[in-house]
């Protein structure tokens, strides 16, 4: 369910905000289920019931919206403090209303759920370090840019052609479950010879977020020259000794 949930995110589907609103009244759904007599099967369901939503209502669907780019005003660099003092992003927003943030910077937040502490410009296609709540990490990358509009740099799944590599399929064959555990770091940024931009990031698959890294890869997330997202593939994948 979370990866197909990150895919709407990473993806920027059309249908966003009704896939975020839906998936705050299935966590409230889920939540409930600890009042049941029967609560592995109250999970069960809701769960399945989700994926399936997910999946049938295009969760895996790559449409993207067009909107303003982005200015550097959009950095709220008021935010240290912000674990201490809130937990809900209505405290974000009067805590950024009171330190002076932009109009840009919490029309973000009211956007995306999270908030952008760095920012990049890089032609017509934005590095953003965003930070929200999280479980296991508040810190996380995007790229934006006004036809792509933005774009999460996380939460890869293997394509069809990345399983018929050779050292992919011998990961995956000993360990099924493992997956790239969504925490890129960006390399580098590579200018394209048509005026397009490349950006690199490393990540490390896993059997849990916790666990040791099996293997690294690079995901490159292209753009053209206009800020047309192009898609991502994976290179230089390499198995841990």
């Amino acid at each position: 369910m979370a990866d197909r949930y990150r895919s709407v995110q990473r993806h920027s589907s059309a249908r966003y905000d009704e896939h975020r609103a839906a998936q705050r009244i299935w966590l409230k759904n889920r939540d409930g289920c600890q009042q049941s007599q029967a609560q592995k099967t109250c999970l069960l369901e809701l769960y399945r019931q989700r994926i399936e939503a997910l999946k049938n209502s295009g969760g895996m669907a790559k449409e993207t919206n067009r909107f303003s780019p982005l200015t550097s005003a959009v950095v709220w660099k008021a935010s240290e403090f912000i674990f201490q003092k809130c937990t809900d992003f209505d405290c974000v927003l009067s805590m950024m209303k009171a330190s002076g943030a932009s109009p840009e910077a919490m029309a973000f937040v009211r956007r995306q759920e999270a908030w952008v502490i760095e920012f990049t410009e890089y032609g017509n296609t934005d590095l953003l370090l965003l930070e929200t709540f999280r479980a296991n990490t508040n810190q996380f990358y995007a790229l934006a840019s006004g036809p792509a509009g933005v774009i999460h740099a996380e939460g890869y799944d293997f394509s069809a052609q990345d399983k018929q590599q050779r050292e992919v399929k011998a990961v995956l064959t000993r360990h099924p479950q493992a997956f790239f555990i969504a925490k890129p770091e960006f390399k580098r940024h590579e200018a394209r010879v048509n005026g397009g931009s490349r950006f690199v990031f490393e990540d490390y698959l896993a059997e849990c977020r916790a666990c040791e890294p099996l293997a690294t890869g690079e995901l490159i997330y292209e753009f053209d020259s206009a800020g047309r997202f192009l898609g991502v593939k994976l290179v230089d994948f390499q198995v841990v000794n």
